[in-house]
């Protein structure tokens, strides 16, 4: 399942590439042909779909190293904002999760305890 997650992401990722070193051929002053900023738009609107639905089938550590291993010599702004939301949707889910851990935690000591009751 994580290849053919990660498979995906490199289909878009390497012609993402590809269009930024065209972009950066281009002499400053020349005017950058509108397609060009185009495609990137489009290849970063499903960069980022992947790797939002990565995350519901592949551990964030593992999406982050691969992104890191494979991706690294790339720009960090390429991947900076997707990176960075991916971050604050862990975040969130992590707390979630600690918030849910303690509830639970919480009522069954509160079972346990007026389980002792009854049977005393």
């Amino acid at each position: 399942s994580e290849q053919l997650w990660f498979k995906l992401l490199d289909k878009f990722v390497v012609p993402q590439r590809n269009l930024k070193k065209q972009q950066n051929q281009f002499k400053k002053g020349m005017e950058i042909p509108p397609a060009i900023g185009k495609m990137q738009q489009g290849l970063a609107r499903f960069i980022n779909d992947i790797l939002y639905n990565m995350m519901g089938y592949i551990a964030f550590p593992s999406i982050l190293g691969k992104i890191v291993h494979d991706h690294g010599s790339d720009e960090f702004g390429d991947f900076r904002s997707t990176i960075m939301g991916m971050l604050d949707t862990y975040n969130y889910e992590m707390n979630i999760l600690t918030t849910a851990n303690h509830l639970l935690a919480d009522d069954t000591y509160r079972s346990m305890r007026v389980f002792q009751k009854r049977r005393a």
